[in-house]
């Protein structure tokens, strides 16, 4: 009788099975990857918007208060505005954030380049002035300072303007002549902030749903700054001027300091394609700018928050940044 040898069973994958295999997860894998990128950026800009929603309550706050918002950066000293105190807008909203211990550890005269004082304080990390699609911990050329996303809104203007909204108090602010009143726009402060401005919400006459007040910026984004440190103020404007370095460290401290760290302006649409510059260390054209892809969040008058595409008219933004231009 023919007995048949035994079947032998085939165990594993063979060379090109495996690498079907592989391919497939490849394929599932570039399928899946995007989508969960886009859940997380959601959460971030999610995340972001919530910052921004808890930084118009503690504006408020302080409106409440105060009877009007703070003053975007401080200028005080009366001899020379380098040696001015320059702390900005969010130092004073610490205590409406629950961070009271911080804000008593802050000596407001003293500048804030001089450390001493206030080197612990400028160096603190706050999460609600961080967005979390902006990965910068730390400026790296700026160490010694904690960087913010968020700045505030000086309208269609390259400089500050120390008139602000009470002119009474610019008198023992800052003398006549320095820059802190030099705005290169007639003399009159176009947004909601400014040097030593104290705008009341009475005075947001275009409506205080129509109208910006905060907006973001990416830490350590470079801009250019003129040969020699100056722009002149026609190439501030546009940027372009001769010989320019590049400078790395937009943003780099919510504590204050310089032009760049707590302000944008309108002169240009949110992620504009180019560049933003410097002509002294308070005067500037910076745009607002994210890493959302399509746009930024800004924070309104009223206290909503909204997100603005890149593609916005520029007259439309700019009606946005002003407070009283009638649209």
């Amino acid at each position: 009788m023919f007995i048949s040898a035994p079947v032998r069973s085939r165990m594993g994958f063979t060379l090109v099975e495996l690498l079907v295999v592989i391919a497939i997860i490849g394929v599932l894998v570039g399928l899946l990857l995007p989508a969960v990128q886009q859940a997380r950026e959601a959460a971030r800009r999610m995340q972001c918007s919530n910052n921004l929603k808890q930084i118009g309550v503690a504006l408020h706050n302080y409106h409440d208060e105060q009877g009007t918002l703070p003053i975007g950066s401080l200028f005080q000293d009366h001899a020379s505005p380098w040696g001015s105190n320059r702390t900005s807008w969010l130092t004073r909203i610490l205590p409406m954030l629950d961070r009271t211990s911080l804000f008593d550890q802050i000596n407001f005269n003293r500048h804030p380049g001089y450390g001493g004082d206030n080197s612990t304080a400028q160096a603190t990390q706050i999460n609600a002035f961080r967005c979390p699609s902006d990965p910068t911990r730390v400026v790296s050329t700026r160490t010694d300072y904690a960087p913010t996303n968020y700045v505030a809104c000086i309208g269609n203007a390259i400089g500050v303007n120390g008139e602000g909204g009470d002119p009474s108090n610019t008198g023992k602010l800052c003398p006549a002549g320095y820059w802190c009143q030099v705005a290169f726009n007639n003399g009159q402060q176009r947004g909601v902030f400014s040097a030593n401005s104290h705008t009341r919400f009475r005075e947001v006459s275009d409506g205080l749903s129509k109208t910006m007040m905060v907006s973001e910026a990416i830490a350590g984004f470079p801009h250019l700054r003129g040969s020699g440190g100056e722009f002149s103020d026609a190439e501030t404007r546009t940027c372009v001027g001769s010989s320019p370095t590049t400078l790395n460290d937009r943003a780099y401290g919510w504590f204050g300091r310089e032009f760049k760290n707590w302000t944008y302006s309108t002169l240009r649409t949110p992620n504009a394609k180019v560049d933003d510059c410097m002509r002294y260390d308070s005067l500037g054209n910076f745009a607002a700018r994210s890493y959302h892809p399509g746009g930024v969040h800004v924070l309104k008058v009223d206290g909503s928050v909204d997100f603005i595409g890149d593609s916005i008219s520029l007259p439309v933004w700019q009606s946005l940044g002003e407070k009283a231009d009638g649209t």
